[in-house]
């Protein structure tokens, strides 16, 4: 940065000394320098048609940021005079080196080189091959591909990071070429036994027999024929079948004919002959299937191998940087210079960070788009951090730093003993907790968290200050100056925060596997000249399915979201497909024990509680990102057939709305449920919470497919209870001694006026509510209100969704003196009480009252609705039953109106019918389950 500054200035100098400089231009500085390139990866990430937009409300949400940074017009007298070097300057204070066409790059290229180098230490295989630069793009387009510069990358060959990059002007090929280039991209490489991938224009017998004394292998492949290869290999053997290879040996090279699909030879001096793999190829005979092939060991390391740069190049393609002129090679060359330390940062972060990844990485897959808008907005903090400080950097605010007293002191947090003690502010509360760390200032011992700090010292728990950095309080008068503000940066891009509340538990416990997939490996005889047998018929009846690939896709899609969808987008008639699941029933079979199945299992049931909807595609992504951190074997091969199976042995496929979970916990889960049940009873037990203390909160969102609303015919399925934006959403809360707290109902589209029930609690806005907002909401008007009533310790029992563990609802149910009971991911279906009573008999009212609204028809009574699963102890159909006699208006114009009609929101109050099953499903204790109490009794 301090470089870039230095030139960019020294150019302006130059430009003004000459008559032809910028008017108003003001030195820039690194801060503006980091600014500007945060800007710049902004605009790549979405791109505007006029860099002026970046600026405006109307045209891009982010543009608070741009406008904070820098104005748009010092954003474009950056973008015109940015300089790695400048040829005036060079020119006129007598710098130039007329035979370095490239000296004006040598400063960075040296500062970035080293870095490259040292930052990374490079692994066994490495790749060499070219990029090009986008002008260069679109010069060969037009047809002057001789007279573009070159840039030759070192990468490497699993990960894509970039060692070391060579730029080479001037037009050589063949042998010379490859002396050219390798050599400066090798070196500090000799005698360390790494192998190196060549592309086929750098590749030649005299250059791999020179790497090879220097103690480097190399390999290269190239199409027939090729002059690299004498002419009597070629023409020596045809190779009729796929699989069927010829191999010579001359010395250390080892040439190599291959035929896949096609022909291709391979020079290596990193693999013996005779060494056969197996490959796996689609089967020309099968649909749907695979085939064995034989492969030589030589092309197996070279495919795996050579695809560093591709990777690379990949990288820097998928996110350019915006709001730039590249109309100049050396434009061109500085941005992909900058561009390339973004990918190289992206790779070094993903590299190191495989086993802990940050918080922000979404199911441990890095993405670049979210690392570079995290980059972006942390380098444009620093231009803002810069103005914000020159502007009150001014005589008055130095002024009055100089007549501060030194009578204000800095109360922070940090660890000030070796032996932990109790914290003070949990004493209050009556909590035992203990910890090292404390107010430097008090001296006194608290918990190293932020609410026990801002409590403590008497301010708002809601304070966003940072702890570390704490506030200043004057000793004499009291008064308290809090930087809320000094960590903005940090937060913003900390790479890894102390608490993580994902979904998925203990997932980054498994150990990354080797990216690259391991084929599937057969034992085939060593032979210099072989040739593929053809697939055993035997082998192929033995592994023949009855459901066609077309088939068990649709099976899949059905049970994944539903049979009706399932007909809608295949076209297919519901009874084939219910036929089709249950040829697929038939032939399961026994259920994997393997720590992938398991860890899968577990997100499909997260996701099914949160009623969000899982795609095929999501659910083979999921398996194949298990798989790259090796919880399946080497074996595993993810395809429909697998995923049918996978979701009929744990019976995940989708259930039908209404029905109540009657499956024992899996054998995985049996733990977690077990220790939840003893924990929360010996909680309730400890504390002496009664039962109208202890209480089970969940949502129950409602989705409408208003296309199909819209169908008369299809109509009476719009009515979902799985999707992405709720239409509305339900809080129900139920007591341990049956009592149902009011329900919440939240919704964005307005509802006509209507009496609501006092057990109804309806909320509708313009917009709809964020999930912390609506949890706020429940907190204030329904469980408050609750506790306050009776302020005693209390239990409430919910997921850990729906920010459920945020900062603020925590604040809030610990300012009730409300402990929480977080169900671990996965397990509501048979610990949360909502989960597996209320929710299936409101989900059945709810249908029968949406049919009979799409209808025309009044509802029936809700005493007439579908009974409860069988063998199965389903309180809530009666409790919720006896309010939703009523009948809604005709053709009201809202779902929401169907929700609020008379009953069908409606909750049992205290001593209800019915009401009082609930509280023996209490959270300690299975839905099904005997005659027992409340947890802890």
């Amino acid at each position: 940065m301090e470089l870039i500054a230095k030139e960019t200035n020294n150019h302006v100098k130059t430009c003004s000394f000459l008559g032809h400089g910028t008017p108003g231009w003001v030195p820039v500085t690194t801060h503006e320098i980091k600014g500007f390139l945060g800007l710049v990866i902004l605009m790549g990430i979405q791109i505007l048609p006029d860099p002026s937009q970046y600026w405006s409300l109307n045209h891009y949400d982010n543009s608070y940021t741009f406008y904070r940074t820098m104005s748009f017009q010092r954003f474009k007298q950056i973008a015109d005079n940015i300089r790695m070097g400048s040829f005036l300057h060079s020119e006129y204070c007598g710098t130039t080196d007329p035979a370095d066409p490239l000296h004006i790059f040598r400063p960075m290229m040296e500062l970035l080189g080293g870095a490259m180098w040292t930052t990374y230490q490079p692994n066994c295989c490495l790749t060499i091959d070219r990029a090009l630069l986008p002008s260069m793009e679109e010069d060969q387009t037009k047809g002057r591909p001789q007279t573009q510069p070159q840039v030759w990358l070192l990468c490497d060959s699993k990960s894509g990071y970039c060692h070391r990059l060579f730029f080479q002007v001037g037009e050589k090929g063949g042998q010379d070429l490859g002396f050219s280039v390798v050599p400066k991209l090798v070196k500090d490489l000799e005698n360390k036994q790494h192998q190196v991938y060549l592309t086929n224009s750098l590749a030649s017998v005299p250059l791999m027999r020179r790497l090879l004394e220097q103690g480097i292998y190399a390999s290269s492949s190239f199409p027939p024929p090729n002059p690299i290869l004498p002419r009597e290999l070629w023409e020596s053997g045809q190779l009729e079948k796929p699989g069927d290879f010829l191999q010579r040996q001359c010395g250390p090279l080892l040439a190599t004919r291959w035929r896949d699909t096609k022909e291709m030879g391979c020079l290596t001096t990193n693999a013996t002959a005779g060494e056969p793999d197996v490959v796996w190829r689609r089967s020309q005979t099968k649909p749907g299937g695979l085939d064995p092939i034989n492969r030589p060991m030589a092309f197996r390391l070279l495919q795996e191998n050579m695809r560093g740069v591709d990777i690379c190049k990949q990288l820097l393609a998928c996110n350019p940087l915006g709001g730039i002129v590249q109309d100049r090679h050396w434009r061109s060359f500085f941005w992909f210079l900058v561009n390339l330390s973004i990918v190289n940062a992206f790779i070094v972060l993903r590299e190191s960070r495989k086993e802990n990844p940050p918080t922000w990485v979404q199911d441990g897959l890095f993405s670049q788009v979210n690392f570079r808008r995290r980059l972006g907005n942390q380098l444009a903090k620093c231009a803002q951090k810069y103005l914000d400080s020159t502007d009150v950097s001014s005589p008055r605010r130095a002024a009055a730093e100089g007549q501060q007293e030194p009578t204000k002191q800095r109360h922070r947090m940090a660890k000030i003993s070796n032996v932990p003690k109790s914290c003070k502010n949990c004493n209050l509360k009556e909590l035992r907790r203990d910890s090292v760390h404390g107010c430097v200032a008090c001296k006194a011992s608290l918990c190293n968290e932020p609410l026990c700090f801002w409590e403590f010292h008497g301010l708002s728990p809601l304070n966003k200050g940072s702890t570390k950095v704490g506030f200043l309080r004057d000793a004499l008068s009291g008064a308290v100056d809090v930087d809320e503000g000094a960590e903005d940066l940090d937060q913003a891009m900390a790479p890894v925060e102390d608490l993580d509340y994902s979904d998925e538990e203990n997932l980054d416990e498994l150990p990354d596997a080797d990216g690259t997939e391991t084929m599937k490996e057969a034992c085939v005889s060593r032979e210099t000249h072989s040739v593929s047998p053809s697939p055993s018929t035997a082998a192929a009846k033995d592994q023949e399915d009855v459901l066609t690939a077309r088939q068990l896709r649709i099976v899949l899609f059905a049970l994944c979201s539903g049979v009706q969808p399932a007909s809608r987008v295949f076209s297919t008639e519901p009874p084939l497909i219910r036929s089709w699941l249950k040829e697929a029933r038939r032939r399961v079979g026994q259920k994997a024990a393997d720590p992938g199945s398991e860890r899968l299992a577990a997100w499909v049931l997260s996701m099914r509680e949160q009623q969000l909807p899982i795609s095929e595609g999501a659910l083979l992504h999921k398996a194949s990102t298990l798989k790259q951190k090796g919880a399946f074997s080497d074996s595993f091969r993810i395809s429909y057939d697998w995923a049918v199976s996978f979701l009929l042995q744990h019976q995940l496929g989708l259930h039908r709305a209404g029905r109540t979970a009657v499956l024992a916990p899996p054998p995985f889960l049996e733990a977690k449920v077990r220790a939840f049940r003893e924990f929360t009873q010996r909680v309730v037990r400890v504390h002496g919470v009664p039962e109208t203390c202890v209480a089970a909160m969940d949502e129950l969102c409602l989705f409408v497919d208003w296309q199909l609303a819209q169908d008369r015919s299809r109509s009476s399925e719009a009515l979902e209870f799985t999707g992405s934006l709720p239409a509305v959403t339900v809080f129900l809360t139920v007591l341990a001694d049956g009592t149902v707290l009011p329900s919440l109902l939240l919704t964005s589209r307005p509802v006509p006026p209507k009496v609501l029930p006092e057990s109804v609690l309806l909320e509708a806005g313009p917009e709809s509510l964020s999930a912390e907002d609506a949890l706020d909401l429940w907190t204030n008007k329904v469980w408050l209100p609750h506790v306050f009533a009776e302020p005693r310790k209390s239990v409430l029992v919910l997921d850990r969704h729906r920010e459920h563990l945020g900062d603020q609802f925590l604040t809030s149910t610990a300012g009730s003196l409300s402990l929480l009971a977080v169900i671990p991911g996965g397990c509501s279906w048979w610990l949360q009480p909502v989960e597996a009573c209320l929710k299936p008999a409101l989900q059945r009212l709810l249908l029968c009252r949406w049919t009979s609204f799409v209808a025309g028809n009044p509802p029936p009574a809700a005493g007439r609705l579908a009974p409860a699963a069988p063998n199965t102890r389903d309180p809530a159909p009666g409790g919720v039953a006896d309010g939703g006699a009523g009948s809604s208006e005709d053709t009201p114009p809202h779902v929401e109106e169907v929700l609020c009609s008379d009953g069908a929101a409606s909750t049992p109050q205290r001593g209800a019918p019915g009401a009082s099953p609930p509280a023996r499903g209490g959270p300690g204790t299975p839905p099904q389950g005997s005659d027992g109490g409340a947890p802890g009794r």
